[in-house]
């Protein structure tokens, strides 16, 4: 027993020290990412300086100078929008952030919120449809389900196949599911806040067990859909990005602003599922397509947050627009700089032909100027102005990139088809030379028939001259005088 605990003891030990060296060496690429971003980050924004962002910004501001003459016509019965809403409710919110100085924290404060009126109970089979659309926040399910369908399309995954429905299936409603649970858990904040007081379960219209119920039934479902249609890794990964915006994003929001970038790590795990999903295990486009949307929400949520940062203040939600907008607005425009050089690798790492470097280019240099635009003046009008173009470029982004798919099977084609041509092109050519060099010895040919035809002549011409008598001369008559 004594030499079998000692073994245990050493197995033990080499398993720490195991764990302690590649802690050790996590902790040194930590550091060297560090590093090379602090000299990598400087050289990008002096590249980006040299564009010619305030003409586009210009050119910009006379479109919309252009549209905005025109007159808005709206029906009597239409609602006001989003952002009209939440300044009617939020008629006393303190505006902060745009007078005060740009590196000092700020505090968010909303008075006297207006009170809830209770809705009745949903009873019939509509009212829940409805209710459950609601809780699963079907608009943002919408988005996470087309940025599942965008990989899983990239990576040749079959459309028409029961694969695909239970993709598309399974990520709503795991996606409905972790939605579901946050607002379970964010009901009492989010009847603070005028954005969400008319969620179902602040409004009264279902209880919390009954929406408790609803959403794990939907999370269980979607995962059992995704493990037996598709495959165990893509129901794997819809479970990772349930887990970690319920167990780790959500709460964290009342801890820190660093919530933003946890928040990325659900948001990019659904386009590795569409990935994994149609090819079965994870290759560079499943990574390149995570990458591209981490990048993406960064620039979106923290100009949405600067929108909607007096709510998240007074809610107690610590969120980066709220306590330093310069730096969130700074931040921003890194990381779109980034975003914009991410998208030049398009044609190397995924299936994309070169021509979407080309029709990407003006989107990038637009969210680039907006971007700037909000770095240099963090307010309510460039915030909105780079949160709308954000939803706009990335549906437009992820067009283009199903536009110009270019999958293995169709390059091999391609070089195919290009080996053809080729070999056609060198049949043709030879034909053409074998043509000219019988054609040119058909010429010597007729040159050399006319040479001995005229030798012949000349021949039989002198054999003539020399059949006939000489000519005789004339006679002549000698005078002797």
């Amino acid at each position: 027993p004594t030499v079998r605990m000692r073994a245990i003891v050493a197995t033990q030990h080499r398993r720490y020290s195991t764990l302690q060296n590649a802690f050790a060496m996590g902790q040194n690429g930590i550091a060297m990412t560090g590093t090379a971003a602090k000299g990598f980050m400087p050289a990008l924004r002096s590249g980006a300086a040299t564009l010619p962002l305030d003409s586009v910004g210009k050119l910009v501001a006379v479109v919309e100078g252009a549209g905005a003459k025109l007159p808005i016509v709206r029906p009597p019965s239409s609602p006001p929008s989003d952002v009209e809403a939440k300044n009617i409710e939020n008629g006393q919110a303190t505006c902060i952030g745009e007078d005060a100085a740009k590196d000092a924290p700020q505090v968010c404060t909303v008075e006297n919120p207006p009170p809830i009126v209770r809705g009745a109970t949903a009873t019939s089979y509509g009212e829940l449809i409805d209710v459950y659309l609601k809780l699963g926040k079907i608009r943002l399910t919408s988005l996470v389900v087309f940025t599942t369908f965008v990989p899983y399309y990239m990576c040749g995954g079959p459309v028409l196949s029961m694969t695909f429905v239970a993709l598309m299936a399974g990520t709503a409603l795991q996606g409905m599911g972790a939605n579901g649970f946050n607002q379970v858990i964010e009901r009492r904040v989010d009847a603070l806040m005028p954005r969400t007081r008319r969620r179902p379960l602040v409004l009264g219209v279902v209880t919390v067990p009954h929406a408790l119920a609803a959403v794990s039934s939907a999370a269980v479902v979607g995962s059992i859909v995704l493990y037996f249609g598709t495959n165990p890794l893509a129901c794997y990964l819809g479970l990772a990005s349930l887990i970690t915006y319920v167990c780790l994003y959500t709460p964290l929001k009342r801890i820190h602003w660093s919530n933003t970038w946890v928040g990325t790590i659900p948001g990019a795990l659904p386009p590795l599922m569409g990935a994994a999903a149609a090819t079965g295990y994870l290759g560079v486009n499943a990574v390149f397509c995570g990458g591209l949307l981490a990048l993406w929400q960064i620039p979106h949520f923290l100009s949405l947050s600067y929108l909607c940062k007096n709510e998240y203040g007074s809610a107690g939600f610590q969120m980066l627009p709220s306590i330093n907008p310069q730096k969130a607005a700074d931040l921003s425009y890194d990381h779109t700089l980034l975003l914009c050089l991410w998208c030049t690798t398009v044609p190397i790492f995924v299936n994309c032909g070169w021509w979407f470097l080309v029709e990407s280019a003006l989107l990038n240099l637009l969210f680039l100027q907006r971007a700037k635009v909000y770095k240099d003046k963090p307010n309510t009008a460039s915030a909105r102005a780079l949160f709308r173009y954000s939803v706009i470029y990335l549906a437009v982004l992820l067009g283009l990139l199903m536009l110009h798919r270019r999958l293995p099977e169709d390059i091999k084609r391609e070089k195919e088809k290009a080996l053809e041509a080729k070999k056609a092109r060198q049949a043709k050519k030879a034909l053409e030379a074998q043509k000219a060099l019988e054609a040119k010895k058909a010429l010597e040919a007729q040159k050399a028939l006319e040479a001995q035809k005229a030798l012949e002549t000349q021949k039989a011409l002198e054999a003539q001259q020399a059949l006939e008598p000489p000519p005789q001369k004339p006679a002549t008559w000698t005078h002797h005088y």
